[in-house]
């Protein structure tokens, strides 16, 4: 299925350069870089820290107060910015997040072509691995999540891209009894005037400068893209989820506007709840794709 993306695109995969860097402060760091996408991997964080075209600016939205930092000792919740991984729904871990899942040092080592990115075991008995391959101008990253308790667990994988000053978020708007605008706001949630532009298969989520606001979403195909005014655009796109209902009232893809001074915006897509035996494992595979208009 990535080859027939690839075929649809209209470009030809190049083999991606991996090598360890240091970025921004923090060492043993990784960069994967093709002709077309520039990628960075920090272990240090857990995360995707950069993704963009070669030489140009960083797609993702990242906290310039915390370059090469930890997360402090008895932060509640430390806000790198990057791509991550949460388990879903957040409303069985509360706030804040697990620390081992979210801002805590992954191991991280090369292998096959690939970036191996493996979380420390969490306190809600999962553990997180991400496979990060780059090819061309398509990045795809596959989430695993292993049961390491020893009794049975029901979580989702919550994959979480910050994305840097867009314009907005376009996803595709396919009216349900569930969404009957092809999308809704989250409960409680009071909707800035004129965020959401609406088409008729797609509707376009703006930023907003001084309010925060989400909305959810479960048009099909499961895809977010972030749009620029300068014509850039990054499609994240489910390529494989396993079948169930997911999290929030089965909504696959979910939208956070964040207002100034860190104006940023959550593309968000959510794997169905899945339960694990122990040692069992579920997988989602989310590819990126980068346009230049």
């Amino acid at each position: 299925m990535v080859a027939a993306i690839l075929l649809l695109v209209g470009l030809r995969p190049g083999p991606a350069t991996i090598e360890r860097i240091e970025y921004r402060g923090w060492t043993n760091c990784v960069r994967l870089s093709s002709e077309a996408m520039e990628v960075v991997v920090v272990p240090q964080v857990g995360r995707i820290m950069r993704i963009c075209k070669p030489t140009g600016p960083n797609l993702l939205w990242e906290n310039p107060e915390l370059d090469g930092s930890s997360a402090p000792r008895g932060a509640d919740w430390t806000n790198y910015g990057g791509d991550k991984l949460w388990p879903a729904p957040q409303a069985r871990w509360a706030w804040p997040p697990p620390k081992e899942l979210d801002g805590s040092p992954y191991k991280a080592r090369i292998e096959g072509g690939k970036v191996v990115l493996v979380s420390p075991p969490s306190r809600l008995g999962i553990q997180f691995t991400r496979l990060i391959s780059l090819s061309g101008s398509h990045l795809t990253v596959e989430n695993l999540m292993r049961n390491v308790s020893k009794s049975g667990v029901e979580w989702s994988i919550w994959q979480v891209a910050q994305l840097n000053r867009p314009q907005g978020i376009r996803a595709s708007a396919k009216p349900s009894f569930e969404f009957p605008r092809g999308w809704r706001p989250y409960p409680g949630v009071n909707m800035p005037p004129n965020v959401i532009l609406e088409g008729k298969e797609h509707f376009e989520a703006r930023h907003h400068p001084s309010e925060s606001y989400k909305i959810a979403a479960n048009g099909r195909p499961f895809r977010l893209v972030g749009v620029w005014p300068s014509g850039t655009e990054l499609s994240m796109q489910a390529l494989f989820m396993p079948k169930g209902v997911h999290p929030d009232g089965d909504a696959p893809m979910q939208i956070f506007s964040n207002p100034e001074p860190n104006a940023y915006m959550e593309a968000e897509l959510t794997g169905p709840i899945v339960k694990l035996k122990a040692g069992a494992v579920t997988k989602t595979t989310i590819v990126f794709t980068l346009f230049e208009k």
